[in-house]
């Protein structure tokens, strides 16, 4: 069998955890290139996985040098559209970190580019495939979950200038939108089909860093199904940091949390006992995980079934649930949303 030729663009956070632990995993990968115009960050890539490959500190260059089947993208969100655009252009396949692009529109037109070219296009939108979220997915494809009526996720995140500086300016980055709420927003999206009307959205800045951090949001969907977002990205709004998924259905409910990872269905009282039942099996597994040392390729779970099932698309063709026309509800309801917050503006 031919080997699928990878180059990967960006060699950040995101490339080291995720996105070339998975592209190694994979048998049917061969790692052809790697490009950073930070020469540390290469480097720290080269050596920290042992990469005896062609190494390039111009995107032009790497792109120029028709040594891949497929263009991994893993830079900052804002270069995402650019880069993507000039690698389909070249006739290379595209895996694009999320967010894709920073607008619908240009989504739509690397998505209209892709097809042109006869060229397979996808994102990460890697929280479809976390295990709890797989678990609601099931309970609401068994018909256990009834009929869904309101969706609530909370994310609570420390500060925004703990992240990549390239995030720091939100007018470039969108970032509480584009880079944090995208995943928590692609999940409703997924259960409940595309959005009718976004009700309301309440942004907070805070002024001493220049930057909306903290939102607030209700959105109606086709399905009549009521989704509401807290996000927070600031940690002078709240003393802790974690992320819930609650949905509630006719016939049960289903409660998620991502860390320490926990599902749990319920109806009627909350049962004490059966409440902590989960919580010794959740933290049970998490123990396990850690102490055989299978904590990190768990966690990275998700991009790897997602890198896997994007290259036996490049590979086989059909359809992928992640390719860039697939999700532009969720980019149509990211524009929506991005609409009631003046700092996208400037």
């Amino acid at each position: 069998m031919r080997l699928t030729r990878v180059g990967v663009l960006g060699c950040g956070a995101i490339a080291r955890r995720a996105h070339l632990p998975a592209l190694l995993a994979n048998p049917g990968v061969e790692l052809t290139g790697l490009c950073d115009v930070d020469p540390e960050a290469l480097q720290t890539v080269v050596k920290r996985f042992r990469l005896p490959v062609e190494q390039y500190d111009n995107v032009h260059r790497f792109l120029e040098s028709g040594r891949f089947d497929v263009v991994n993208i893993c830079t900052p969100g804002a270069t995402h559209f650019e880069l993507a655009r000039e690698a389909l252009s070249r006739g290379y396949h595209v895996l694009v970190e999320k967010p894709p692009s920073l607008s619908a529109v240009d989504a739509r037109t690397l998505a209209d580019l892709a097809d042109e070219k006869g060229l397979r296009l996808a994102t990460v939108l890697s929280s479809r495939y976390r295990e709890q979220y797989l678990a609601i997915r099931s309970a609401k494809e068994q018909g256990r979950l009834g009929r869904i009526v309101k969706v609530h996720a909370v994310h609570h995140a420390n500060l925004v200038m703990s992240e990549s500086p390239a995030l720091w300016d939100e007018g470039k980055s969108k970032y509480l939108i584009y880079e944090s709420a995208i995943h928590l927003l692609d999940l409703m999206v997924d259960l409940c089909g595309a959005h009718s009307k976004v009700l309301f959205v309440n942004p907070i800045r805070n002024a001493a860093i220049n930057s909306t951090t903290d939102i607030q949001l209700c959105v109606l969907f086709d399905t009549d199904v009521v989704g509401l977002l807290d996000i927070t990205s600031d940690s002078t709004r709240h003393s802790s940091y974690f992320t819930h998924l609650y949905v509630y259905g006719t016939a049960m409910d289903a409660f998620v949390r991502y860390f320490p990872p926990s599902f749990r269905l319920a109806a009627g009282l909350h049962h004490p006992l059966e409440i902590l039942r989960e919580e010794v099996r959740s933290f049970s597994s998490l123990a396990l995980k850690i102490v055989s040392r299978r904590y990190l390729s768990w966690r990275n779970r998700p991009h790897q079934i997602v890198i896997d099932g994007f290259i036996e698309w490049v590979r086989r063709g059909g359809d992928f649930p992640l390719a860039v026309r697939s999700v532009l509800p969720t980019m149509n309801l990211l524009d929506d949303i991005a609409r009631h917050i003046p700092g996208y503006s400037r």
